[in-house]
């Protein structure tokens, strides 16, 4: 099971469209607009990029056993606009809790999985924010996970993928 980020690790940001200059190994890139509703009516427009080649790479590491872990949870955008860019159907997706008392919301969610309905004994957990949050990042590697923190402008790479298959290997 793979506990996904998405802005940082399948959509690096700020983008290098120059391959001379990106450091990200994956030259296939695409620019989607995606066009959320706001509750005021109103349309937001992101634009991401995105890797077919990474997110497959990423989808045979985990056996299709991926959880969405991000932000574009709310509202369910990431299975309705995330998922489809990669030809994915909807994932299961990690609670989202924008609105925590205190530490990391992501870091709750987890948690709350866990004390709910267990975790699998072996996990992976990409964020490109866990190098800055060492509670979580501890407490993955105590509950026997596997933490993974890309650089948010270059993303998942081909390191992150031999580490996981490593993991799940040994």
């Amino acid at each position: 099971m793979i506990f996904l980020d998405f802005d940082g690790v399948l959509n690096p940001f700020p983008f290098d469209p120059n391959p001379f200059t990106s450091e990200s190994p994956w030259t296939d890139f695409t620019a989607h607009t995606v066009s959320l509703p706001a509750n005021s009516g109103y349309v937001r427009q992101f634009v991401v990029n995105v890797s077919q080649t990474a997110a497959d790479a990423l989808w045979e590491a985990s056996n299709g056993a991926i959880t969405w872990h991000t932000t574009w949870n709310e509202d369910n955008f990431a299975n309705r606009f995330i998922s489809p860019l990669f030809g994915w159907s909807s994932l299961f997706r990690a609670p989202h809790l924008p609105y925590v008392k205190h530490g990391w919301w992501k870091l709750e969610a987890l948690q709350q999985l866990d004390e709910e309905s267990g975790l699998p004994d072996r996990f992976v957990w990409i964020d490109d924010d866990l190098k800055g949050e060492q509670e979580a990042w501890d407490w993955c590697e105590s509950r026997g996970g596997l933490p993974l923190s890309p650089v948010s402008n270059v993303g998942l790479t081909e390191q992150h993928l031999d580490e996981i298959g490593y993991y799940y290997e040994n």
